[in-house]
């Protein structure tokens, strides 16, 4: 392909993510309007419609998608996942919640920060190179003594896989195994198990992938934290789709006809079926969403006007800074916007650096998330495309819901970054082993 051709057809590939984007946009308009606001209103949604911001919020997400080099790499996918996931349901608010100019302002300038930073290009760096297969199998041993130690310390007598009932088993489950757990679980769910899948995806190793869903099955089961139990199907998700048609734009397709899919759901509440109908958009569209979005709009709205953290809830500053509140700020949000602080309100990167030391705390962990999209884009060029997304997929949505720094210390991201350094790439495997490269083949990678 010549490099006009590439340019027209890059230049294309942008017009269709526009499109989809903006059609995204209108539905989600759509679900707050006929959904969120009606029947979560005591949440805290409102509905307050204005047209100039709507069109406001177009030309935004037709800005940040023009801006994305749409060269189907890590970064690429990664801050079209930004976007989606995290941008465009604060574009709705904004638009039709009545959100404050201001905290939209932020919002946009720290996802701006993203992806400035993001393009810094970053050196892989590796310590030794273990072979993909060696750390599976690596991962399943570990991921078999982890479930394995629950079951004997007594996680099996809070078992629970009802959806509906975790909130009545989860504080009973965390009360009754020793508290080193609950700093593993999250290190298990969202980084080992999800790599180990990935990995073995990459092999073809199917019975390492049912044994891994299996164990996370498990974890669910013991802990009655639903994540854990849609973190593999995000996974496999993530990789069949990367690995099928390398474009962002089928993600962005299906992502649409998932909001269809939630309006349909919608409109089919009605009286004695509400049992039936409404748990996919509650799932989908109030959870995932737009909770989310909001609870980022009233950290910003809180911490406007009381005292910032300065991380003295964090080990980095050795206990030398007073808590300005007594209790940490999920809590805080629970107490003033949900009238008990057993909500444990979490946010993503924006609204917990801002709770932490306002403009500069948002500035601070936007600079980290990019720093973390750019390291990642390294492992991309080396590792190909759909083994490094799918296998942090599940992480990097954890940055839209928790504190950049915690993920540091309780979430696992130095475990990701550790396991980045010590494997070996799939592609020089399948070459050593003599394995076709369509095996392992991801996308043309830019620069």
């Amino acid at each position: 392909m010549t490099q006009r051709a590439a340019h027209m057809h890059e230049k294309d590939g942008k017009i269709l993510l526009v499109f989809l984007y903006l059609v995204a946009y209108g539905l989600l308009l759509l679900l707050y309007a006929s959904y969120v606001v009606p029947y979560w209103e005591y949440l805290g949604y409102i509905f307050d419609l204005q047209i100039d911001r709507v069109f406001y919020g177009a030309l935004i997400i037709a800005f940040f998608v023009v801006a994305i080099r749409q060269d189907s790499s890590v970064r690429s996918i990664l801050l079209n996942i930004l976007l989606t996931i995290y941008l465009l349901p604060a574009i709705v608010i904004y638009s039709a919640g009545g959100a404050n100019t201001t905290a939209f302002a932020i919002i946009c300038s720290a996802v701006a920060v993203v992806f400035m930073v993001s393009a810094i290009p970053m050196a892989r760096i590796y310590v030794i190179n273990i072979r993909t297969k060696t750390l599976m199998w690596c991962v399943v041993a570990a991921t078999a003594t982890f479930v394995s130690l629950v079951i004997i310390l007594g996680g099996y007598r809070n078992f629970n896989l009802n959806l509906a009932a975790v909130y009545e088993f989860r504080q009973a489950a965390a009360d009754g195994l020793p508290g080193v757990f609950s700093y593993l679980r999250p290190v298990f769910s969202n980084v080992v198990i999800p790599f180990g899948i990935a990995t073995a995806l990459v092999h073809r190793k199917y019975i390492v992938v049912f044994i891994l869903c299996f164990a996370a099955l498990m974890l669910f089961g013991f802990t009655s934290h639903k994540s854990i139990i849609f973190i593999p199907i995000v996974v496999i998700f993530a990789f069949i789709v990367l690995k099928k048609f390398k474009k962002y734009s089928v993600l962005m397709s299906l992502f649409v006809l998932s909001l269809i899919l939630s309006q349909v759901d919608v409109f089919l509440i009605r009286g004695e079926e509400e049992a039936i109908f409404g748990w996919y958009s509650s799932l989908l569209t109030r959870r995932v969403l737009m909770q989310r979005a909001l609870i980022e709009y009233q950290y910003l709205e809180l911490f406007s006007d009381i005292s910032k953290y300065y991380w003295s809830y964090s080990r980095v500053t050795f206990g030398l800074v007073d808590d300005p509140h007594g209790i940490n700020a999920p809590r805080l949000i629970g107490e003033n916007f949900y009238g008990s602080s057993d909500a444990n309100a979490n946010t993503g990167f924006v609204g917990s650096g801002y709770s932490q030391a306002g403009i500069w705390g948002v500035y601070i962990y936007a600079v980290g998330v990019g720093l973390l999209f750019s390291f990642l884009q390294a492992y991309g060029k080396y590792m190909g495309v759909p083994y490094v997304v799918a296998a942090t997929s599940s992480f990097v949505l954890v940055i839209f819901a928790a504190d950049f720094l915690t993920l540091f210390m309780t979430h696992g991201m130095l475990v990701l970054v550790l396991l980045f350094t010590l494997v070996r790439s799939p592609q020089a495997e399948g070459r050593d082993n003599g394995e076709s490269h369509t095996l392992f083949n991801s996308a043309p990678q830019a620069g």
